[in-house]
């Protein structure tokens, strides 16, 4: 391997290094401000300047953006180093720098502070008053301090190069230089909280974690993201728990501090980019928020408080008891919101002791019997992961509006679009990401035709013919066909016959699939066995309960009353039910009125386990707070049921992870917890703490076999005039993010969206009432004008806290309404 010198000391490099890279990979400290091991190197601060000698010459270079080369001597500590160019380079930030760092967010982990400690002099050259701006906010999650700013131009490297987002920049000249969004701007990034991570002094500071606490008080707890199936690794700045942390109190000396979360960061893992969504990062105040602390259960109509002991016990009498009447009449429904050793433990007790059939993790709109993607592979999961996206020619994102459900897609397809990748984005909904790459628009109500077309023409390219499959060759398939390397993404709400083509279009080329669960924990439930063993899915459980045929319901992690469609099947489906198990969170959930017997059960950051991400990778996650109250991890709850069944109990989480492994082929490589290996990034820059460690997630690996499968057209639908769709939204369709104050300015609350040309069509302009009706139901909301939706087509987004628009609509979350101006 090619040598070089450092210090008089030779170390070995590998080609494309820089001076920097090899540097910190053996022990030298070479500073930086400009420069951070995720942005492309840009060399302006010159705080790494070292002294350089090759061929007879030498010189200064910047070791961030200069690459090794045999036989190059470099020396990182001469004097010209150390007082011209390091000493200075500091002098000359601090003297248009404010000196507050008490009062400084960002004191005890900024790299200036550090650094001027380190390497810093006491007194300056320099006596002129300094310049003075004041402070504003960029958005409800962002504060920006123009005085502290180093122009190290790390938050416009990440906002353009990364984010692909031009509303952040620099902006004038020499003394009155800055950085920010455009004049009167507010960011208009789902990443924009990234900004605050990268900043190596308090220029941008996050808005939840000002004036909260000082980090000798925190400790980073190692986490992933409930918030989607993508599964984010996040760290979880917490209070310490030893004595050198101080605290509020409450009564009985219960320290109320252990409770919160006062910050998250985006963690280094294998597999992911380093940067998190706003969501994920911003969306903790729940933790907080209507909590339910005790159990109770309903005795005539008196709710009683029960011990956790005593409401286990009887929620295994309640389960038993049914069972040795009819355990057909057994149902259980979950919003796959837990770990994974908590579904494997229920799956366990409820099927393999009481031989309860009717389990189910999926929203009726996708609650499909077989799963499409197993019925054309086999199995359904994903072939693909997401950090191999560049190495695909050509990428299809089918039926996903990425900026609101799964942003995290957006920066791997960036990544993909750098290397070549043609990127298409087929859906409804003329979002920004449709808007930056190539986008196939259809009606809501084609999504099966188009994917038949598509399989079309990936036949008429491989000159194939596939029975049933009559739809007109579209170009797009064509080309699919044509590609190298091609991938597919489509979610697992797609329409039953769009999943279906897709999934037999990748097993037909061997590509590339990758399916996004809309369920945070979807995969790992499913790998669970958390699936109904039979055809009673999660429509057929709500019918049954509905006519009374179901006599213990049991409700984990989901409030069909919040999250589901026909209102008036929910409701009468938990009426009707002979009792009501809930097992949830949150005090203020509409399902709990029903409740027989209510557990609260701790959320994802109060327990220890693992989730599956969408493209199978196995994310293990610590506790980092105590949960409320008497609330019990569901994995402990469902311990303790099969331990009174008579079933072998688990000593920990970890036990059940082992079992885990060594019962699913799949997790046989799924190392929890997780490997750590050390990147030597220098104490002394405290901005790049959190990438000193890189955990390894491993994948889970799903056997597919394509199968033959039979296609036929597409049923034709109905038509009415406008067609109501429920759509997402980033935070108002989070079951999690809804309760963070927040997101509040951000949640489109009791409000449609309608096309202009609707909107002429209507005589109606933004904030206007419309009144929506249909089958004797109605609803009032307010009109949006955006060009988002298409016209005829009108988007609510769900969650139906805001407005019982649930009524409308049908299974599949779409239904013909009539419009009327309210006047």
């Amino acid at each position: 391997m090619p040598e070089i010198t450092i210090d008089r000391r030779v170390v070995v490099f590998n080609e494309g290094e820089t001076i920097l890279e090899v540097a910190w990979r053996e022990g030298v400290k070479i500073p930086v401000f400009c420069y951070h091991p995720k942005l492309r190197p840009e060399a302006s601060c010159r705080m790494c300047l070292v002294e350089v000698e090759q061929g007879g010459r030498r010189w200064l270079a910047p070791a961030c953006a200069t690459k090794a080369a045999e036989g190059m001597r470099v020396m990182t500590d001469t004097p010209e180093v150390r007082e011209n160019v390091r000493a200075r380079t500091l002098e000359f930030l601090l003297a248009n720098h404010p000196t507050e760092c008490p009062v400084c967010d960002a004191g005890g982990e900024c790299d200036l502070q550090s650094l001027t400690f380190a390497m810093g002099e006491a007194k300056s050259l320099y006596d002129f008053p300094k310049r003075e701006l004041p402070f504003y906010k960029v958005g409800p999650f962002l504060r920006l301090y123009p005085n502290r700013c180093v122009n190290c131009t790390r938050c416009v490297r990440l906002y353009q190069d990364i984010f692909g987002e031009f509303d952040w920049d620099r902006w004038e000249r020499g003394w009155e230089i800055t950085v920010g969004p455009g004049r009167d701007k507010i960011l208009d990034s789902e990443f924009a909280g990234n900004l605050a991570d990268v900043c190596p002094v308090g220029a941008i500071t996050s808005g939840d974690y000002a004036f909260s606490s000082r980090p000798w008080e925190n400790a980073s707890v190692p986490s992933v993201s409930p918030e989607d199936s993508l599964a984010a690794p996040v760290y979880l700045v917490v209070r310490k728990t030893g004595s050198e942390c101080r605290g509020p109190f409450v009564t009985g000396g219960r320290r109320q501090d252990l409770h919160r979360v006062l910050r998250v960061t985006a963690a280094d893992a294998e597999g992911y980019p380093g940067w998190i969504s706003d969501r994920d990062r911003f969306s903790h105040e729940y933790l907080n928020n209507s909590r339910l602390e005790k159990p109770f259960a309903r005795q005539g109509d008196q709710l009683v408080h029960l011990s956790v002991d005593s409401a286990i016990e009887l929620m295994f009498r309640m389960v038993r008891d049914t069972w040795r009447r009819s355990p057909y009449r057994i149902a259980v429904l979950s919003g796959a919101r837990g770990s994974n050793e908590a579904a494997r433990l229920a799956v366990r007790f409820f099927r393999e002791v009481f031989e309860v059939k009717s389990m189910d993790f999926r929203a009726p709109w996708h609650a499909f019997t077989p799963e499409p993607v197993e019925e054309a592979l086999g199995y359904s999961g994903s072939s693909r992961s997401l950090d191999s996206l560049p190495g695909s020619d050509l990428i299809l994102v089918f039926g996903e509006e990425i900026s609101e459900r799964h942003p995290l897609l957006a920066l791997y397809l960036s990544e993909a679009e750098k290397t070549g990748a043609r990127i298409v984005i087929a859906s409804p909904w003329k979002d920004k990401y449709a808007k930056r790459w190539e986008h196939l628009s259809y009606h809501p109500l084609e999504e099966e035709a188009l994917a038949l077309s598509i399989l079309s023409g990936i036949a008429r390219a491989r000159g194939l013919r596939i029975e049933g499959v009559a739809a007109q060759p579209h170009p797009v398939g064509e080309d699919i066909a044509k590609a190298k390397d091609p991938v597919i993404i489509f979610p697992d709400d797609a329409a039953r016959g769009a999943q279906r083509a897709l999934a037999y279009s990748a097993g037909l080329l061997d590509a590339g699939l990758i399916l996004l669960r809309t369920q945070p924990n979807g995969q790992g439930f499913y790998d669970m066995g958390f699936v109904p063993a039979d055809d009673n899915g999660t429509v057929k459980i709500l019918k049954r309960a509905s006519r009374g045929e179901i006599d213990l319901l049991v409700l984990w992690d989901v409030d069909p009353l919040l999250e589901w469609p026909e209102l008036e099947l929910v409701e009468n489906a938990l009426r009707n039910a002979g009792l009501v198990v809930w097992l949830g969170s949150f005090s203020d959930d509409p399902s709990l009125a029903y409740a027989d017997l209510a557990i609260p059960v701790a959320l994802p950051y109060e327990s220890w386990g693992s989730r599956t991400s969408s493209d199978g990778r196995v994310l293990w996650y610590e506790r980092a707070v105590s949960p409320p109250g008497d609330a019990v991890p569901a994995g402990v709850l469902f311990s303790r049921l099969l331990e009174m069944a008579g079933r072998s109990g688990y000593r920990n989480v970890l036990d059940v992870t082992g079992a885990i492994s060594a019962a699913l082929p799949a997790y046989r490589d799924a190392v929890l917890p997780p490997e750590i290996r050390k990147n030597p990034y220098p104490d002394e820059m405290p901005s790049l703490a959190r990438f000193r460690e890189r955990r390894i997630f491993r994948r889970a690996r799903y056997e597919h076999k394509p199968k033959e499968i039979a296609f036929s057209s597409p049923e034709r639908k109905e038509k009415g005039d406008f067609l109501l769709v429920a759509a997402p939204s980033l935070y108002k369709s989070s079951y999690y993010a809804f309760r963070c104050d927040i997101f509040e300015q951000y949640m489109p609350t009791g409000k449609v969206e309608v096309h202009p040309q609707d909107a002429e069509r209507l005589g109606i302009s933004d904030g206007q009432r419309l009144r929506l009706s249909r089958n004797g139901n109605e609803v009032l909301l307010s009109a949006t004008v955006s060009e988002r939706t298409q016209p005829g087509v009108m988007r609510f987004s769900p969650l139906f806290f805001d407005s019982p628009v649930n009524l409308l609509l049908g299974q599949d979350m779409t239904a013909w309404v009539e419009v009327k101006k309210e006047v």
